[in-house]
């Protein structure tokens, strides 16, 4: 009967030992997927970072003067053609 309990004992240690293990392996992939994630956020923030200094500059003002002389012209060819 010893010999029984001891057995069990030593498959439940055996048991918990791989447990134990899988958490460890899940804990580690989840900080190295998190740090990942990390890194993508700071690209992301870069980027957009970048697009609102190239708005700032002049870009946007010089694209809606454009946008307008462009409508101007386009209605203005229009009303031209329809007398």
């Amino acid at each position: 009967m010893e010999t029984f309990m001891a057995v069990c004992m030593g498959l439940i240690t055996l048991e918990l030992g791989i447990i134990v293990a899988a958490i460890v392996s899940v804990a580690l992939r989840v900080r190295d997927t998190a740090q990942a994630v990390e890194v993508a956020a700071y690209r992301v923030e870069s980027e957009v970072e970048g697009i609102g200094t190239t708005l700032r500059s002049g870009w946007l003002k010089t694209l809606g003067a454009t946008a307008s002389i462009v409508a101007g012209l386009w209605t203005g060819r229009r009303g031209s053609s329809e007398e």
